[in-house]
């Protein structure tokens, strides 16, 4: 048997500062969409925004249900009314936030694994690699494409 090692590159910033203007940008949207969430139950409101290759950002936040898993995490209501209101744009890249007790969270959130194999479908869909900005106070991480965050991922084409 043999063994197989899989890498990835993390970027860490400190803060948003040292970020590109783009990215600090869709970072901001991110935030802004946190007052928007509803989770009653959790108490973990998620904020994400996805940027399209049109340049413009749409917003989306967690939305709980009491019939749990009726819900809707952040990144895939950004990523379903982008879809919606711009059906010919691709996702060039993704911002995602948390906040509890209305402050934001100090360590970056990254997204569940649903919300990782949909953003994936969006990355094959657009042909082309999808940014994940991952956000908090303290710090914040980054990969260049969703295959960094899902390397064994689930495609179709590979059954």
């Amino acid at each position: 048997m043999n063994k197989i090692d899989i890498h990835i590159t993390v970027h860490e910033a400190a803060h948003a500062g040292e970020l590109t203007p783009l990215y600090r940008a869709l970072l901001h949207e991110a935030i802004r969409a946190l007052p928007a969430s509803y989770a009653p139950y959790s108490q973990f409101n998620v904020g994400a925004a996805v940027l399209l290759n049109t340049a413009d950002m749409v917003c989306g936040s967690n939305q709980e249900n009491a019939a749990s898993p009726a819900g809707v995490c952040a990144e895939c209501a950004a990523l379903y009314n982008a879809s919606t209101r711009y059906p010919q744009a691709a996702v060039v890249a993704v911002a995602v936030v948390s906040a509890t007790g209305g402050k934001l969270n100090s360590a970056p959130v990254y997204p569940c694994g649903r919300c990782r194999q949909v953003l994936l479908e969006y990355e094959k869909r657009a042909g082309n690699p999808i940014a994940v900005i991952m956000g908090g106070s303290a710090k914040i991480h980054i990969v260049d494409s969703v295959k960094d965050l899902l390397p064994l991922n689930f495609e179709l084409s590979t059954l």
